[in-house]
């Protein structure tokens, strides 16, 4: 969050989400893209869900979070005439999930489910492997 605050150039939690919301939901070429693109605007909605509810996360992430999710529940709900965002039904569904969360109802598990662990290993893990061995770096006795 403090990120634009250090570097005035640096995108902002509500720029990084707006951005995901266009490509989520960029018109789709095809049928068969579209189907695929409402699983992705579904994933995507849930993400933000998990975003607000994550226990880890601060108030400000979250007041960004559930600002930006209620103003994506208009925006489904009733949008400018030619702007609909997605088809009829699957703007109902996500509208409604969005407003359940808002209201502190409780949501599917399934939709909410925990990231996966990160996996052991440099970069993203830790430097050592699963068997406590640190890992050899492969160009430090190159010439």
């Amino acid at each position: 969050m403090a990120y634009e605050a250090r570097d005035p150039g640096a995108l902002t939690l509500k720029q990084v989400i707006t951005r995901l919301e266009q490509a989520a939901f960029a018109k789709a070429e095809s049928l068969r893209l579209s189907a695929l693109g409402q699983i992705v605007q579904t994933r995507f909605v849930a993400e933000l869900i998990s975003l607000s509810r994550n226990e880890t996360a601060s108030p400000a992430v979250k007041a960004v979070t559930d600002g930006y999710l209620a103003g994506l529940q208009t925006r489904l709900t009733a949008p400018k005439r030619g702007q609909a965002l997605t088809d009829a039904d699957t703007s109902r569904a996500l509208a409604a999930l969005i407003g359940k969360h808002l209201a502190g109802d409780d949501l599917p598990a399934a939709l909410l489910r925990p990231a996966p662990p990160a996996p052991a290993g440099a970069p993203i893990g830790s430097m050592t492997g699963a068997m406590g061995q640190i890992e050899e770096c492969w160009h430090c006795g190159a010439e």
